[in-house]
């Protein structure tokens, strides 16, 4: 189990890294276009570049924020049951995210492939908008990845009884 623990976070700091130089290349295009647009010298397509980097950030920075369990929580009526049951919800919600995550993956590569197949391009710069969707795809099944990887972990060690409420 340790070393499916490792493989994870490893995948997902990866992206993480990934994630950072994408919004990097998103600040130095729209920085570039703010400072040249001036002078009559706007950067053609960046307004497309920072959607596209924009939304592969956002993708990839999840199997991360997954992997560190950074996700917003409201646990105000879950916190106040047993320990069991928590561990329970718990457990039924990381199957459930982990379908929700899946079935992005495997429906964002199905879209992926039919853009790629119909040619379809970005309208300014005629970028093919199939390799970034592959990107999300990918993301999601990381995310997917760490979560089952969790998932083992959490099923493996159930909760304490004397674990305070």
């Amino acid at each position: 189990m340790r070393g499916l623990d490792r493989i994870a976070g490893r995948l997902a700091g990866g992206l993480n890294w990934a994630a950072m130089a994408s919004i990097v290349v998103m600040m130095a295009v729209t920085a570039t276009d703010v400072v040249l647009r001036p002078f009559g010298l706007p950067l053609v397509g960046a307004y497309e570049l920072a959607g596209l980097l924009g939304g592969l950030a956002v993708s990839l920075a999840l199997a991360e924020t997954t992997y560190r369990k950074a996700h917003v929580q409201v646990g105000i009526v879950v916190e106040r049951l047993s320990p069991r049951l928590r561990h329970a919800i718990g457990v039924l919600t990381q199957l459930l995210s982990l379908g929700v995550f899946v079935l992005i993956s495997w429906q964002s590569a199905r879209y992926a492939a039919a853009l790629r197949e119909s040619g379809e391009v970005s309208m300014t710069l005629g970028l093919p908008f199939y390799p970034v969707v592959h990107g999300i795809a990918f993301s999601f099944a990381a995310a997917a990845f760490v979560l089952g990887v969790d998932l083992l972990g959490s099923a493996a060690r159930p909760p304490a009884a004397n674990e305070p409420r």
